[in-house]
């Protein structure tokens, strides 16, 4: 790829470090021990919102033919357990009273087409923040995965629409004249501007988190870095 991925993945995983800095009290207060886990993400962390798991082993959510996730097995760890906050009925969400796992297949930090759906980890925080949080909770978080193979993907299509989803792909998070500006600076232009994305995403992420999580009573927050998108099938697809 043409606009440095790597540095803008240690970028965005440096934003995302610093979104588990801080939370009240002070360090020298007693913590109180693990005792619910809560998850906000995409499908790496979904327990079964859309009936099933996103993983090519033991899909099912639960009992026979269920394969535990990585959330589910830290949540083991403490003797917890983990169900989908969220519910697809093929037509909407529907809650699940107890439920504390959020993630949802297909969650995107900036998912603009809808942008209070589940699908949308900023509102799986903020409804997170709205159910409340204890001392005794830790919240693991992931997501920027599909965000960035949309923005590969808009990156791509530039070579058969002139850069127009691009373009419009950019503006949903930058200031307009910012990307017509870096676009008319031709190949260049264009990765920088693809940098300059995967920034303001780091900052909405941030924000969500600070917003509704640390400023919401949170005391734990582990946020995790991306996977390689380029090993997935869907990018696979596209740089063959």
């Amino acid at each position: 790829m043409g606009y440095q991925r790597k540095a803008l993945w240690i970028s965005l995983a440096a934003a995302w470090v610093l979104a588990g800095c801080g939370g009240g009290g002070s360090d020298t207060e007693p913590v109180a021990p693990v005792k619910t886990i809560k998850v906000m993400g995409d499908s790496l962390a979904d327990s079964g919102t859309f009936g099933l798991k996103f993983t090519v082993q033991g899909a099912a959510p639960t009992g026979a033919g269920s394969t535990p996730i990585w959330p589910e097995r830290v949540a083991s760890s403490y003797g917890a357990t983990l169900c989908p906050r969220y519910v697809f009925t093929g037509t909407a969400f529907n809650n699940a009273a107890g439920c504390t796992n959020y993630a949802v297949g297909g969650g995107r930090i900036n998912n603009f087409t809808a942008p209070t759906s589940p699908v949308s980890i900023t509102k799986q925080i903020s409804d997170a923040g709205t159910d409340g949080f204890a001392a005794s909770d830790l919240l693991l978080i992931d997501g920027g995965g599909n965000d960035a193979a949309d923005l590969v993907g808009a990156y791509l299509s530039a070579s058969k629409d002139g850069g127009a989803s691009y373009s419009a792909f950019l503006k949903t998070l930058l200031p307009p004249a910012t990307v017509d500006a870096a676009l008319a600076g031709g190949a260049a232009g264009m990765a920088q501007v693809g940098g300059a994305y995967m920034m303001a995403l780091a900052d909405k992420f941030h924000g969500a988190i600070d917003a509704n999580a640390l400023n919401k009573g949170a005391m734990r927050v582990a946020v995790l870095n991306m996977p390689g998108i380029d090993k997935t099938p869907r990018l696979q697809q596209l740089l063959g």
